[in-house]
């Protein structure tokens, strides 16, 4: 859920960040970013925009943890708008928020790799020169079943109205933030 904090509560957001929430069986760990009003915002879908296709980027890194079926560039091109335009990202998925995790990993997994040619030993040898991991952001999630959400992507093709909704919900916040001092906690 979207929320808003004022910057005069008690606790910062990145208090709240360190604490996390303990269970009976351990802690679960969490993040909260938090945005002023004035931030500009990149949206960006996963399925068939990070990954080449829905299905088979769904299925291989939810079902078989296999990260490689990306969009050759992704991973530099979002952190060029993060760090050259100052542009935030969030990611946003119609997956269902029971696969969080796998996909947070994907995001956590995909890289762009850089290679040179290596002159001086075996002829045509690549060595990794360097490797660009994806910038964190929030992922929003679809909270409805496993079989809610597949069915809405797949068949029903009404994944629209529930990402409609959370970028209606976004800019919502963003707007009624801009008359006061306050930061955007998502």
């Amino acid at each position: 859920e979207v929320g808003e904090v004022s910057r005069d509560e008690e606790k910062s957001a990145d208090d709240v960040e360190q604490e996390g929430v303990v269970m009976s069986e351990g802690s679960i760990g969490f993040n909260i970013f938090t945005y002023k009003s004035s931030d500009k915002l990149v949206v960006m879908d996963i399925d068939g925009t990070v990954t080449i296709s829905d299905v088979r980027g769904y299925f291989e890194s939810v079902f078989l943890g296999v990260y490689s079926y990306v969009h050759q560039g992704v991973v530099s091109f979002l952190n060029m708008l993060e760090e050259t335009y100052q542009l935030k990202i969030i990611f946003l998925t119609s997956r269902p928020l029971s696969h969080y995790m796998e996909t947070k990993a994907l995001l956590r997994n995909v890289r762009d790799t850089f290679y040179e040619v290596d002159t001086h030993g075996k002829k045509g040898k690549r060595q990794v020169k360097s490797t660009v991991e994806m910038p964190e952001a929030p992922v929003f999630c679809n909270l409805t079943s496993i079989s809610s959400a597949v069915y809405g992507e797949l068949i029903a093709k009404t994944t629209v109205s529930f990402k409609s909704g959370v970028l209606l919900d976004i800019k919502t916040k963003f707007r009624s933030a801009r008359g006061i001092t306050a930061e955007i906690v998502i």
